[in-house]
């Protein structure tokens, strides 16, 4: 969508705009950063027109504006993080959006890079993040699934966390033979695998009294704003908000934040986050057995959505990316080691940031 027809459909609700930029983030949405005539700062996020239902690719949950204002407001109140207040709602068949509130800082992405890829200024941010995602995992819930509103999960009733995943692997599984990202043996021994995996899972001691917790799920670097001292000032993008277990967030941070320089920083990145997280949260054991294979079973969904998205794009940069990312899946099924630096090294071929941070002066 156009900056200018964003407008006019503001201007048709009441709204008097003195700037509007288009934000070149979001598969989802045509966002708009909007200054109205009375300075106030405020986001336009336009639905995108699809056929059918607006599903996310990792859990297959509903994307809508009444459950991103719902899911905005859990996170806001119920964690106590910077969510953004939505302002409206507005509906019509030419174009429905959402007004949020402006959040105040800058990408983190950015941030890093401001910092000149500074070692301690990264890990830093990352002991800050680490506290907030203590305090989410605060919030409990009664099943697993989609959060839908405070009081809604989707499905409804689903107490055994290997159930989730279960339907995470068939829905993976299904798409990526749909569209043909694999080969037919490859899928039968990648659906062998998972499997395997579940079966033992399925097997692993039960602990009893552990509900759900809040799952942000999709923190990356260009989807969370932070401060000028890298604390997270704005988390605006929900959507993909789950009841899960604790590992479901942990394993996004790996695949995405941990691993954004080489594998020998990986690790201190993911000591200084749970620094952070211990002073809120539960404390977590990743190398407890059952927790071991809920990470690999996430990650090798993850890589296989992943192969699905981009086995058909071509754009000179991201033309191999789906077999990479295939290699690397079937070095986790061979060996069952998480290479998250390998990950990152597919993705920098498109975002450039240095393999080496610098060392603080």
């Amino acid at each position: 969508m156009k900056e200018e027809l964003a407008q006019e459909y503001l201007k048709q609700r009441g709204y008097e705009i003195k700037d509007i930029k288009h934000i070149p983030e979001g598969r989802n949405h045509d966002s708009f950063d909007v200054t109205l005539e009375d300075g106030t700062g405020l986001i336009a996020r336009f639905e995108k027109q699809t056929e059918g239902k607006n599903l996310d690719p990792i859990y297959n949950g509903l994307r809508t504006l009444d459950r991103e204002k719902n899911l905005c407001e859990i996170v806001r109140t119920k964690a106590g993080l910077p969510a953004p207040k939505i302002f409206g709602i507005y509906r019509s068949e030419e174009a429905s959006f959402i007004l949020a509130e402006k959040m105040r800082g800058v990408y983190w992405r950015d941030f890093i890079a401001q910092k000149d890829y500074d070692l301690q200024s990264y890990l830093q941010s990352l002991r800050f993040l680490g506290e907030d995602i203590g305090k989410a995992q605060q919030v409990k819930f009664e099943s697993y699934g989609d959060i839908i509103s405070a009081k809604e999960i989707y499905p409804e009733g689903l107490t055994d966390f290997t159930e989730r995943l279960r339907f995470i692997t068939r829905l993976q599984l299904d798409r990526a033979e749909k569209q043909n990202s694999a080969e037919k043996k490859e899928l039968k021994e990648i659906g062998s695998y998972f499997e395997k995996e579940l079966d033992c899972l399925e097997k692993q001691p039960k602990e009893k009294g552990i509900k759900p917790v809040l799952i942000l799920t999709d923190l990356h670097p260009m989807n969370f704003l932070v401060d000028e001292k890298g604390k997270p000032s704005g988390y605006f993008d929900l959507e993909f908000c789950q009841s899960g277990d604790p590992v479901m967030e942990f394993y996004v941070l790996r695949f995405s934040l941990f691993n954004y320089f080489d594998k020998y920083t990986f690790q201190k990145a993911e000591t200084a986050f749970f620094e952070g997280f211990e002073k809120q949260g539960d404390g977590y054991d990743k190398e407890k057995d059952s927790n071991a294979i809920k990470e690999r079973i996430l990650l090798s969904n993850h890589l296989l959505a992943a192969i699905t998205a981009y086995n058909k794009i071509k754009d000179g940069v991201r033309d191999d990316w789906s077999e990479q990312f295939k290699t690397i899946l079937f070095d986790l099924i061979k060996n069952k080691e998480l290479d998250y630096p390998s990950i990152a090294d597919v993705l920098r071929t498109k975002t450039k940031q240095p393999k080496t941070p610098k060392a603080s002066s």
